[in-house]
C-alpha cells in the first residue's frame, strides 16, 4: 500500500497539532473506514436472534388472520347450509298441507271423506325442557344448561295431499307391479324396489329422537341416545315419510268362497309384505318394504297367522284404522280400543314434576304415558338386510335394500312444535319490571302472554287475585299447543279453586282446543272433554288414563255405519264417560246393538230421533281447524348455531 506523503506547511499557515496537514488526515480517515467494512460483513447473533423473532410472530399472525378468515367462512357455509336445508324442509311442508285433501270440518261424511288429517299432540310444550331439567342459571356444567336448546318435538303430522307439478315418488319391489299386472315375476331380481309415482299420498312428519346404538331398545321401552348425560337425547331427526296412494295395485284375490282385493301375496318376499295376526305392529314389515299406503285385510282362512295386506284409496283412509302407524289395542274379552297411533313410551323428560293433578293430567299411574310418546321405531325406515338383525321378530334379507335414513329431512332437529289456531283462547297482560299494570299502553314493559308461553300458568292462577291483580284480561286469539290446558294444568297446584271464580268469565279454560270440560272439574275426576272419551283417544281407569292421544282429526262417520258396536261401557252405569272401546257382544242397557245413532229410532227416549247421544263416536275436537302452525328449528352441530323458520297454512277457504 502506498504511504501518504508528509510535507511541510506553506509558511505562515498554522499546522495541526500533530504536524499533518489536512490531505494526509483525510487519507488516514479513508484508510480506517475501509477497515471497518472489512470486519462487519455479516450479523451478530442477537441480530439474527431478533429479526427470526419478529417473522415467527408475523406469520404467526397471518397464520391466525388466514384461520380466522377459514372459520368464518366455515361457518357461513355451515350456516348458509342449515339454512337453505331449514327452507327446503319448511317449503316442503307447506306444500304438503297446502295440498291437503279434505275439508277440516270434522266429521267428514261421504261425500267429502277422501282422505284425512290428523295432527297428534306430544306431551312435551314447547319449554318443557328447559323447566324439568336442572338450574339453568347455574355455572356447573352438570346443571344440563344444554338441554334448553331443545323445544317440543314430540308432535306428529299425518294427512293425504295432493301434489302439484311434480307427483310424489316411492319405492316398491318390483314383483307388485308385475303381480298386477298379470306377470310371473323372476326370484330374486324382482324382489329389488322400482320407483314409481302418485298424484295423492299419505305423509306422515315426525320427530324422533336417535336411540342409543349401545342399548338393545325393547318395545315400547326406547333408551335416547345421550353420551353427555345432560338429560337430553343428543340428536332429533326429523322425518317425512310418503306413502303413495295406488289403489290400482290391488288383485282380487280367492280364499274358499269369499273374494276380495288386496295386493297378491309372492312367497319368494317371505313375510316381509303380510299382516301379522295379534300384534299392533304387525302392519310395520309391509311399510319397511315399500312406499304404499296400506291397510290390513283379514283373511278368511282363520287358521292362518298372517292377514293380507291392501292399498288405500282415499275413500279408505277416512277411517283411522287404515292409516299408517294406526292399530286398535287389544283390551281382552272381545274388547279392543279405537284404533290408536302406535307410539311408544312417553320419555322421561316431557312429564311435569309435582303440582297435584299430575297424576291426572299426564297419565300418573302404573304404566304411565302408554302409547303416548314418539312414533314407534318399528315404523322408522331400517336396515333390513342383515339376516342377524330382526325388526320384532322377524330377520332381515340380503338380498332386500338397505334404507336407513331415507325418510330423513332435517337431522340435527331441536324442535318440531305444531300449534292449532284457537280463536278463543284468553291472552293475559303482564306487569313488567316495574310490576305496574299499565294497560299495555306504549311505551310500557307490560307483556301478552299467551298458553305457549311459560309464565301463562301463574298469570292464569292469579288472575283472579283482589290485591294487587295477578294479570289482566288482553283479548283473545292464539296458536296454542293442542290441549294447551293440560300444560296449564300441570303448573297450577290448586285449579279447582279458581275453576269456579271463572264463570261468566273471559278468563276460561274452555276454548276449541282447551281440551277441557270445567264441570268435570269434581274431585279427582280428570277434567277432559267428554268428546275427547267418546273418540276413544282418551281411556280412563280409575282417577288417571290409561292413554290419552291429544289428537285433532277430520274423524269419519263410518263408525255410524260400520256394524261394529262402539260404546264407553262405564258410561251405561254410572253416566260417567271414561273412554269409548269397541265390542263384538251386546252390552246391557238401551245401546245393546251397533249404530242406533242412524236407525231412525230414539232409543234412549231424550233428545230425539238419531240425536248426538246416540251417536257411538265424536271426533276428538268437533270444531272446524281455521290454520295450524308448524316451528322447525334446527341447529348446525359445529357452530351449535341454532335456525327457525314456521309455517302457517289456513283452511277457512277449504
Amino acid at each position: 500500500m502506498t504511504q501518504p506523503t508528509l510535507r511541510a506547511a506553506p509558511s505562515g499557515d498554522a499546522l495541526p497539532a500533530d504536524g499533518l496537514t489536512c490531505e494526509g488526515l483525510q487519507s488516514i480517515s479513508l484508510m480506517k473506514h475501509s477497515a471497518t467494512h472489512r470486519h462487519r460483513r455479516g450479523l451478530t447473533i442477537i441480530e439474527v436472534l431478533i429479526a427470526t423473532t419478529i417473522t415467527i410472530l408475523m406469520l404467526a399472525a397471518l397464520a391466525e388472520g388466514f384461520k380466522r378468515i377459514g372459520d368464518s367462512i366455515a361457518e357461513n357455509r355451515a350456516a348458509l347450509e342449515v339454512s337453505n336445508r331449514l327452507r327446503s324442509v319448511s317449503t316442503c311442508l307447506k306444500e304438503d298441507l297446502e295440498g291437503v285433501t279434505v275439508s277440516l270440518t270434522p266429521p267428514l261424511g261421504s261425500s267429502n271423506g277422501h282422505g284425512y288429517f290428523e295432527y297428534f299432540e306430544g306431551p312435551m310444550c314447547d319449554y318443557s325442557l328447559t323447566q324439568r331439567l336442572g338450574d339453568k342459571t347455574s355455572t356447573d356444567p352438570t346443571s344440563f344448561a344444554p338441554a334448553a336448546r331443545y323445544g317440543d318435538f314430540d308432535d306428529v303430522l299425518m294427512l293425504t295431499s295432493r301434489a302439484g307439478k311434480t307427483w310424489f315418488t316411492g319405492k316398491v319391489p318390483r314383483y307388485i307391479r308385475m303381480l298386477a299386472r298379470g306377470l310371473t315375476p323372476t326370484y330374486p331380481a324382482d324382489l329389488q324396489p322400482e320407483v314409481i309415482a302418485s298424484q295423492y299420498a299419505e305423509i306422515a312428519w315426525f320427530a324422533r329422537p336417535h336411540d342409543d346404538p349401545a342399548l338393545a331398545n325393547a318395545p315400547g321401552s326406547p333408551v335416547p341416545y345421550d353420551n353427555d348425560l345432560d338429560g337430553a337425547p343428543q340428536l332429533v331427526k326429523l322425518h317425512r315419510r310418503v306413502l303413495l296412494i295406488r289403489p290400482d295395485l290391488n288383485t282380487p284375490q280367492t280364499v274358499g268362497s269369499v273374494t276380495f282385493s288386496a295386493l297378491t301375496p309372492y312367497s319368494a318376499a317371505g313375510d316381509w309384505m303380510k299382516a301379522l295376526k295379534g300384534n299392533i305392529f304387525g302392519m310395520h314389515l309391509p311399510h319397511q318394504q315399500c312406499d304404499l299406503s296400506l291397510r290390513r285385510v283379514s283373511n278368511p282362512d282363520a287358521s292362518q297367522t298372517f292377514d293380507y295386506v291392501a292399498a288405500n284409496s282415499l275413500d279408505d283412509l277416512a277411517q283411522r284404522q287404515n292409516r299408517f302407524a294406526h292399530s286398535p289395542i287389544p283390551l281382552g274379552s272381545g274388547v279392543f280400543s279405537m284404533p290408536l297411533l302406535v307410539l311408544e313410551t312417553a320419555y322421561a323428560f316431557a312429564t311435569a314434576p309435582t303440582p297435584a293433578l299430575n297424576t291426572v293430567m299426564n297419565n300418573g299411574i302404573p304404566g304411565a304415558g302408554f302409547m303416548n310418546g314418539p312414533l314407534h321405531a318399528a315404523f322408522v325406515l331400517q336396515d333390513r338386510t342383515n339376516p342377524a338383525i330382526t325388526l320384532n321378530g322377524v330377520p332381515g334379507n340380503l338380498l332386500y335394500e338397505n334404507r336407513i335414513g331415507e325418510d330423513v329431512v332435517a337431522p340435527f332437529c331441536v324442535g318440531f312444535d305444531l300449534q292449532a289456531y284457537d280463536p278463543q283462547v284468553p291472552l293475559l297482560l303482564l306487569p313488567g319490571a316495574d310490576a305496574t299494570l299499565s294497560g299495555g299502553a306504549a311505551r310500557t314493559d307490560d307483556i301478552i302472554v299467551s298458553p305457549s308461553d311459560p309464565g301463562y300458568p301463574i298469570a292464569m292462577s292469579n288472575a283472579f287475585a283482589s290485591s294487587p291483580p295477578g294479570a289482566n284480561f288482553a283479548g283473545t286469539g292464539a296458536y296454542v299447543n293442542l290441549g294447551w290446558a293440560r300444560h296449564v294444568f300441570n303448573e297450577i297446584s290448586t285449579p279447582a279453586a279458581f275453576g269456579t271464580g271463572m264463570a261468566g268469565s273471559p278468563l276460561t279454560f274452555e276454548s276449541p282446543y282447551s281440551g277441557i270440560s270445567l264441570s268435570r272439574l269434581v274431585g279427582s275426576n280428570p277434567p277432559y272433554a267428554d268428546s275427547l272419551y267418546r273418540s276413544g283417544l282418551f281411556f280412563q281407569t280409575g282417577s288417571g288414563s290409561q292413554w290419552g292421544q291429544m289428537t285433532y282429526d277430520t274423524w269419519s262417520d263410518n263408525y255410524e255405519v260400520d256394524g261394529v258396536l262402539q260404546t264407553d261401557l262405564t258410561r251405561i252405569s254410572t253416566g260417567l264417560y271414561t273412554g269409548t272401546v269397541q265390542t263384538g257382544t251386546a252390552v246391557p242397557g238401551w245401546r245393546s246393538s251397533a249404530d242406533m245413532g242412524r236407525d231412525g229410532i230414539d232409543n234412549n227416549l231424550a233428545g230425539g230421533v238419531d240425536d248426538t247421544e246416540e251417536l257411538e263416536t265424536t271426533p276428538p275436537f268437533p270444531f272446524s281447524l281455521r290454520s295450524v302452525r308448524a316451528l322447525i328449528r334446527m341447529e348446525e352441530p359445529d357452530t351449535r348455531q341454532l335456525f327457525q323458520q314456521s309455517v302457517s297454512v289456513e283452511f277457512v277457504s277449504r
